[in-house]
């Protein structure tokens, strides 16, 4: 009986590796600024929130190993920097951030505290990135990912390298919340 579990188990991992492999193939096969299949976002999109809208300049795709994690695009508007994050499909919200300043160094504590809001760790996880795209912030090629939440929508994240850090504060929107402009959304 142990042994039929051990090796359901080990099936299960094996698939669960193929499918990330899989997922992370169909975004590479895509042109590099569009990976409609994996992500609900791709560079060149506008992104309206609310009154505002985001032009997509560039990308940090994220990735576990195979598996996609997340999409970071950026933003910039004169002396004014966005981003954006997006995740793998089905999952829809996205994240709408600017840059901010955290306290001490980017060891990613289980809490973080910025103007004066505590935020707690809800992801950490080691990834690497791929840059495309124009405007984006001096990137390592390998971080650590943390997503801090505060609250049912405000999100701190930061992506710490051995030379480079980024930390980007905002709120999560839901799919009802933000539109894409230029291009018909990704089926889900």
């Amino acid at each position: 009986m142990l042994a039929a579990v051990a090796s359901i188990g080990a099936a299960y991992a094996g698939l669960r590796r193929r499918r990330g492999a899989r997922a992370m193939d169909r975004a590479e096969s895509v042109k590099p600024s569009s990976r409609d299949d994996v992500f609900p976002l791709g560079v060149g999109d506008v992104v309206l929130l609310g009154s505002d809208e985001r032009w997509l300049t560039s990308v940090a795709w994220l990735a576990d190993g195979a598996r996609p994690v997340a999409a970071l695009f950026f933003a910039s508007e004169g002396a004014d920097s966005h981003a954006v994050a997006a995740f793998p499909l089905p999952r829809r919200a996205i994240f709408a951030l600017q840059p901010t300043a955290i306290d001490g160094s980017f060891t990613l504590p289980s809490t973080l505290e910025v103007d004066g809001v505590s935020f707690s760790r809800t992801q950490r996880i080691p990834v690497t990135l791929k840059c495309e795209g124009q405007g984006a912030p001096p990137l390592d090629p390998s971080a650590t990912f943390a997503v801090y939440e505060s609250g049912p929508k405000e999100v701190v994240i930061v992506l710490g390298g051995e030379h480079h850090a980024v930390a980007l504060r905002g709120i999560r929107l839901g799919e009802m919340a933000w539109e894409r402009l230029g291009r018909e959304a990704p089926d889900s």
